[in-house]
């Protein structure tokens, strides 16, 4: 199922991250009792009743971790919690999270929920926002022309490559 949220109602992304919570759990409970350690495992015993992947994707998720925006700080604190315990366990339960956003100016994301990103693709972007996702980036994501992308996996390895950028006339 799809979802579009606007930026302006993160009550809407709470609950929706609360009930992803929920099925997260849920799925633990289930490979468990099936004595699976993680999806791949209980999709390889169980091959005609098989638990599909679940992805959430957040375009601009500085907002979900801007409690500046507003005044409710227990909102910004819980929503920042359910996405740590996702980033932490959600993998082995089919449970991904994709977080993109042009800056991270004046948001709190933790090092918890950064520490448990697998995956970090950069752009082009502030020195201060490199640093932030990988440590010792900046110098090399500064150089970066339009639609070069420099990743990095779990600390061990590195590139960079082109990706496919549509020009807005082209669109």
């Amino acid at each position: 199922k799809a979802l579009l949220v606007d930026n302006s109602d993160m009550q809407v992304t709470l609950e929706i991250l609360r009930d992803l919570y929920v099925q997260m759990k849920n799925r633990g409970e289930l490979l468990r009792s099936a004595g699976a350690s993680d999806i791949s495992d209980y999709n390889r015993a169980n091959p005609n009743n098989r638990m599909p992947q679940i992805l959430f994707v957040a375009d601009e998720c500085h907002a979900m971790f801007n409690s500046s925006m507003s005044n409710d700080h227990k909102l910004f604190r819980e929503i920042s919690e359910i996405v740590a315990l996702i980033a932490k366990e959600g993998r082995s339960q089919g449970v991904h999270l994709v977080l993109a956003t042009q800056t991270l100016a004046q948001t709190d994301i933790s090092g918890n929920i950064i520490n448990n990103i697998s995956d970090r693709y950069l752009l082009n972007c502030a020195p201060a926002d490199s640093e932030k996702m990988i440590s010792d980036s900046s110098k090399k994501t500064a150089n970066l022309a339009t639609g070069q992308v420099y990743y990095r996996f779990k600390d061990v390895q590195e590139a960079t490559f082109q990706s496919y950028c549509t020009k807005n006339e082209e669109v």
